[in-house]
């Protein structure tokens, strides 16, 4: 099947996914933008994770693909990390009445944003694959530290974790359509 079909299959899919999830008891149908949100934050940090590992591969065996294959997932994981910033803007409104420019998760996911951008365009610039891979590692490393440690102050701990059985099957179901994404977009620029 080809990429572009397999990519629309998996929007629609997404999309109704979305549209018939259900609602939350509190936050009714906002929940939806909530699903989306969490599942792009889950699925950038583990593209972030992902490039770091492969980094390493790279940079311990030398292996050509390892590297093609970090590069196309750090910038994967950068422009789904983007979509989860904008993603935030969104859900806080809803959610909150508001956008909390101090709250503990949304300055890490700010700094984790600018961490990011700056990596890519060092990596960018340089054109060095040994150097791209170091980097990829770093902010690899910096992300699941920045994140895992910002203390959740307006935030919940695990909202999706704390809900009904069927709110965490549409959430999971959810978040491995968006990985699904995620995955096509590194495999075309992985060629491109």
């Amino acid at each position: 099947m080809k990429p572009v079909l397999i990519t629309l299959l998996l929007l629609a899919t997404l999309g109704a996914l979305v549209w018939a999830s259900p609602q939350d008891k509190t936050l009714g149908d906002v929940v939806k933008a909530i699903y989306i949100h969490g599942a792009l934050v889950r699925v950038g940090e583990a593209a972030f994770i992902l490039a770091g590992v492969l980094g390493v591969a790279f940079l311990v065996r030398g292996w050509p693909w390892a590297w093609t294959w970090s590069w196309a997932v750090q910038r994967t994981a950068l422009l789904f990390w983007l979509a989860y910033y904008l993603s935030s803007l969104v859900t806080m409104t809803l959610a909150w009445g508001g956008i909390n420019w101090v709250e503990p998760r949304f300055v890490a996911a700010s700094q984790s944003l600018a961490v990011g951008a700056v990596a890519f365009a060092v990596a960018y610039l340089l054109e060095r694959p040994r150097v791209s891979a170091l980097i990829n590692t770093a902010v690899g490393l910096f992300m699941v530290a920045r994140v895992t440690l910002a203390p959740p102050v307006f935030h919940p701990v695990d909202a999706i974790g704390e809900s009904a059985l069927l709110v965490r099957g549409y959430y999971y179901l959810i978040t491995l359509v968006v990985a699904a994404l995620a995955f096509q977009l590194a495999r075309f620029l992985r060629t491109a």
